[in-house]
């Protein structure tokens, strides 16, 4: 049977079922600042005066993803909600959680929250919005303010610094003055944040089309050490010059390609490593740069060796971003100009054909495998899409000739 619920409608209905056992329940935190704001949320949270034991008596499917911080995920139609409990945290040990937590009510809920704009609640029932933070007032000012005392919060959570600054870019807010130099004074305890969750925050900066504006306050606020690491300002100005180009939301490995360009496919290999980045967007982003440095120096291709950059699954990106390094590095782009000619031509051909000869082909003319094959299948292939061969008799008569 088709899912046809969203995760709103389950969250939705998550509430009333808690209403009908006689709890408190509603929306918290970032959706019901989306909300205020007409954006679309990703994410449904509910906060209740139920705990997380009380949520699985109720609910058949739950999941404990966090019961020690009061935090259980409804599983309805497929569909994850997370339900927290109303808290109050105790002290952060480690910089990310609290060591204990003590279940409270909804207004010490709000309070221990990381920010105004999402410290808000929201009834169902009566659609009011319930504020105990002033996160209206901060909405409409456009304004992203620590709850309470600014160094409190970044000394329990040193990734909300790196929040705020998403937050500031991604909305277009300013951060508020005290909130703002509290970041300053605690920038360096942002080195003692797991490598994975400064990712999580970087990847969603880079996508968002203000990434250039998220680096530029990750400058302003000397988050820069902790968040682009081993890269120098200049790298980093250079990575940003190159991100102004890209004017919508892209995928991570074209947004690390533009950023990281400037060290070279082996330093951006050595970024995404330290920053424990995924092997599959860190191959796609170093394959990216080495193709786009190849380019500036191997113009012009023959036919051939333009078909072979045109089979790379990420061409179309590699192309804009060719032309946009060019651009900020003010490169001739006569060369470039033909390459996209020969681009054109080529419309509509294959330029992945199958290629006339394998290993087993060359092991049965007698080659032993190894790097001699392995060169000789690449030269035979490029003749092939070069168009100087139009059969395999042309090409086993191309190998022989090579190893005669």
């Amino acid at each position: 049977m088709q899912n046809d619920m969203t995760q709103k409608e389950v969250a939705y209905r998550v509430i009333e079922q808690l209403h009908a056992h006689g709890h408190e329940a509603s929306l918290a935190g970032g959706c019901v600042r989306d909300m205020l704001l007409g954006i679309d949320a990703k994410d449904y949270d509910v906060v209740t005066n139920a705990t997380p034991e009380r949520v699985a008596e109720i609910f058949k499917k739950t999941v404990m993803v966090g019961a020690q911080f009061g935090v259980a995920a409804v599983l309805m139609k497929n569909i994850q909600v997370e339900v927290a409990t109303f808290r109050s945290d105790g002290f952060y040990g480690d910089g990310r959680h609290p060591d204990s937590v003590v279940y409270t009510d909804a207004k010490h809920d709000a309070l221990r929250r990381d920010f105004t704009i999402n410290g808000m609640f929201y009834d169902i029932t009566t659609h009011k919005v319930i504020d105990y933070v002033g996160g209206q007032d901060d909405l409409k000012q456009g304004i992203i303010r620590a709850i309470g005392k600014p160094d409190d919060r970044f000394n329990e959570d040193h990734l909300r610094m790196l929040r705020a600054v998403r937050f500031a870019s991604q909305l277009d807010f300013s951060i508020e003055s005290e909130t703002a130099a509290a970041i300053v004074s605690h920038a360096k305890q942002l080195s003692t944040v797991s490598e994975e969750r400064v990712l999580m925050e970087l990847a969603e900066m880079l996508k968002h089309r203000n990434r250039t504006q998220s680096i530029a306050l990750i400058l302003q606020y000397q988050l820069a050490p902790m968040v682009f690491i081993g890269l120098t300002e200049t790298n980093i100005i250079f990575g940003q010059k190159m991100l102004t180009k890209l004017e919508s939301a892209v995928t991570l490995p074209v947004a690390f390609s533009y950023l990281l360009i400037a060290l070279g496919a082996k330093g951006a290999n050595t970024f995404c490593r330290k920053l424990r980045v995924s092997n599959e967007v860190r191959n796609s982003t170093v394959e990216m740069i080495s193709s786009c440095l190849y380019l500036q120096t191997a113009l012009p291709l023959t036919i051939g060796h333009v078909k072979i950059e045109m089979a790379k699954p990420y061409f179309s990106d590699l192309l804009y971003m060719f032309d946009h390094y060019l651009d900020v590095t003010n490169g001739n782009r006569d060369q470039y100009n033909l390459f996209v000619a020969q681009v054109a031509s080529l419309k509509g051909i294959d330029v992945t054909p199958v290629p006339f000869l394998n290993g087993d082909d060359l092991i049965n003319i007698g080659i032993t495998p190894g790097k001699q094959m392995g060169e000789l299948l690449k030269g035979v292939y490029l003749a092939q899409l070069e168009g100087e061969l139009d059969s395999t008799e042309a090409a086993v008569t191309w190998i022989k000739e090579q190893v005669n």
